[in-house]
């Protein structure tokens, strides 16, 4: 996958003239009313589709949200794990068990998850004309080029700045099991959000219900999404409730400014190892008061995980637990993990990966 990456890389770095690759996810300074294109797909229907997509996201967030970057991760686990863990035979009678699963991933990446931007956050600051003016109540320190920071931030894409909207963290949706989730979905898309603007939807009405409607095709929720793939003329979520979950899609990773393609292998094994524990380990169900809870873990983590003694919460309870501990606790779990995993590809990179990025854990702590 790396050896593709850096390939593409280097291939658009010849093609691209004068121009140059920004290797940040936060964006640099953008004149106000400077024109920002969308990306073009070209005109095969699939194409079309990507592009409105992001004009639907361009009209909902502004053209500003399409300057931002990040790493898009896909995880899914081999038949061979499905069939020892849960003793299904194959993906079509297993589908049930291998959605919850995936489930059981998604809930405890919302529990855990956070330790993704604490470790490889790498967003604490952005350009003053990021904000165009706008109020905002984050308490930025200025330096003197203009530049805006949070002296404890790790990861700006992911607060409110970025993709991540408070009302779409309150949709109600929960991740304990595919039926519920795909009805939760579908009540959604029968409400128009209030606040979503009709202007800017000049082409037909299929395309305008689709720029305006509140939840769309991709159902981007928070940071992380679950997928199917759905084939042509069906609808997605009949589509994910028929053949259940293939893949989970982690989208909390910013890019590394570090790596000349946006991300290392310390990285990718770090984000297995994590996804791998996140099948394994117990995951509660959770209900969507539990599931806005966390964002409270998230936001801390985003705004001022760097901060020395930062404590998080359990759950919706009162009692908070220094970050420290909760990642001491989360760390032994993973070199076990780590260790199986090593012992089924030799080596040891799994277990370097993890004996890397404890220090950081205890350093700020």
């Amino acid at each position: 996958m790396l050896t593709f990456m850096r390939d593409v890389h280097r291939y658009t770095a010849r093609q691209l003239g004068d121009e140059r690759m920004w290797p940040l996810s936060m964006p640099c300074y953008i004149a106000p009313g400077q024109d920002i294109e969308l990306a073009q797909y070209g005109t095969s229907n699939v194409g079309r589709l990507k592009t409105l997509y992001r004009e639907g996201l361009k009209n909902r967030y502004g053209a500003l949200m399409q300057t931002i970057s990040g790493v898009h991760y896909n995880f899914s686990l081999p038949m061979a794990f499905w069939q020892a863990k849960c003793g299904v035979e194959d993906a079509e009678s297993g589908k049930e068990a291998i959605s919850a699963g995936y489930f059981r991933s998604i809930r405890n990446y919302y529990r855990f998850g956070w330790v993704i931007p604490y470790l490889f956050g790498a967003s604490p600051a952005i350009c003053s004309s990021f904000l165009q003016g706008k109020p905002t109540t984050l308490p930025f320190e200025e330096t003197g080029n203009g530049m805006y920071y949070l002296p404890y931030a790790t990861s700006l894409r992911l607060s409110d700045l970025g993709y991540t909207n408070k009302s779409q963290s309150n949709l109600g949706i929960t991740f304990n099991d595919l039926h519920e989730y795909v009805a939760g979905l579908k009540r959604r898309l029968k409400r128009r959000r209030k606040s979503t603007p009709k202007s800017g939807c000049r082409k037909t009405a299929s395309i305008c219900r689709s720029t305006a409607t509140f939840c769309r095709l991709k159902m981007n929720f928070m940071r992380r999404s679950a997928r199917n793939a759905s084939p042509v003329g069906r609808n997605p979520s009949d589509a994910l409730l028929r053949g259940g979950i293939e893949y989970i899609e982690v989208r909390s990773l910013d890019i590394n400014p570090f790596s000349p393609i946006g991300v290392d292998a310390q990285q990718v094994r770090f984000l297995d190892l994590f996804m791998v524990w996140c099948a394994l380990a117990d995951a509660p169900e959770m209900s969507s008061d539990e599931l806005l809870c966390t964002r409270t873990n998230w936001n801390r983590v985003i705004l001022e995980g760097r901060k020395p003694g930062l404590t998080l919460g359990i759950g919706c309870e009162s009692a908070q637990f220094p970050l420290a501990q909760v990642g001491k606790d989360l760390f032994r779990d993973l070199r076990r993990v780590a260790q199986t995993l090593d012992s089924i590809h030799g080596g040891q990179a799994y277990q370097q990966s993890a004996t890397s990025c404890w220090p950081a854990l205890t350093i700020r702590n």
